[in-house]
């Protein structure tokens, strides 16, 4: 699996893997990680930051899985860093945390994924290549954190606004 890292350009679409096993991807900035069928998360590509989330921070140029366990339900890759939910409703983040953008609380690099907070409700999660997450609940509510956060929110309730108006 995976590529050879001395092919500089790939132009046309190539077969990575034909195991058949794969339910989902997220790629961001310099890694993937993938979801297979059977609950287990995999990644590889850069891993400067611990993005990976194999307790390392060297690269890897095949898929490596990710723990041991079957229970992950989702995934988002994110600038350096990444989330994914549990089957269990539990949310986890990685890699860089420069800005707190992985919602621990503070500003320290996991090599591993690590649980945020104690709640189990979450629904799904998605990273961003700018340092911040937002999360939805099965309760419908939307959450967010990390750097800029207050702009960012202004930008997206000024975009909700125009397009209101326009209607």
């Amino acid at each position: 699996m995976g590529v050879d890292p001395d092919i500089l350009y790939v132009l046309s679409p190539i077969l990575i893997d034909n195991s058949h096993v794969w339910a989902d991807i997220s790629v961001q900035t310099g890694h993937i990680l993938g979801l297979r069928a059977d609950g287990t998360l995999w990644a590889w590509g850069s891993n400067s930051d611990g993005q990976i989330g194999n307790g390392s921070n060297l690269a890897a140029f095949v898929p490596q899985q990710i723990g041991s366990g079957h229970d992950w339900k989702s995934i988002s890759a994110g600038g350096n860093y990444s989330f994914a939910i549990k089957t269990d409703g539990s949310l986890w983040a990685w890699g860089y945390n420069g800005f707190g953008n992985l919602g621990l609380g503070n500003n320290t690099d996991y090599a591993i994924p690590t649980q945020v907070g104690t709640d189990h409700d979450w629904k799904e999660v998605k990273a961003s290549a700018m340092f911040f997450g937002l999360a939805l609940k099965t309760d419908g509510s939307l959450w967010a954190w990390a750097i800029m956060l207050a702009e960012i929110l202004a930008m997206v309730q000024v975009r909700a606004l125009h397009h209101f108006r326009r209607r």
